[in-house]
């Protein structure tokens, strides 16, 4: 986590290269005439790419648990089809909160279509909300 922190901090689109180096100041010019400029364009890389991984992570930890649960004994009962299979410490699974259910509830309280976790516990706790 700590390399891909790290090289979401180094993004830099100023310094970016190009096959044509007619294709890199045209774009380079592009950017610089829109709002924010680099640094608006280098916020949207990282929001992509931040998007990107942290898809990729939760696929594969949903995907780790799913092939775990059979063995660990702690899969819902047969015939439960919700994720919401309750966790022996904190009292939510983390496949539930991997699963697109939850995302569903997250994106319905927040509003938002990608909620940060701060987000969700404003959503979540202190807006009065459905639990």
């Amino acid at each position: 986590l700590t390399k891909v922190c790290d090289s979401l901090c180094k993004v830099n689109s100023e310094s970016a290269e190009a096959w044509e180096p007619k294709d890199k100041e045209k774009v380079k010019d592009m950017i610089r005439n829109t709002e924010g400029s680099f640094m608006g364009v280098n916020a949207q890389i990282r929001k992509f790419m931040l998007n990107w991984v942290s898809e990729v992570v939760k696929n594969k930890m949903a995907d780790t648990i799913e092939q775990r649960l059979p063995q660990s004994g702690l899969a819902p009962p047969t015939g439960r089809t919700s994720g919401r299979c309750p966790s022996e410490e904190a009292g939510v699974s983390a496949a539930y909160l991997l699963s697109d259910e939850f995302l569903s509830i997250a994106r319905e309280r927040s509003g938002l279509e990608n909620p940060s976790w701060n987000e969700l516990v404003q959503a979540f706790f202190f807006s009065g909300g459905r639990s």
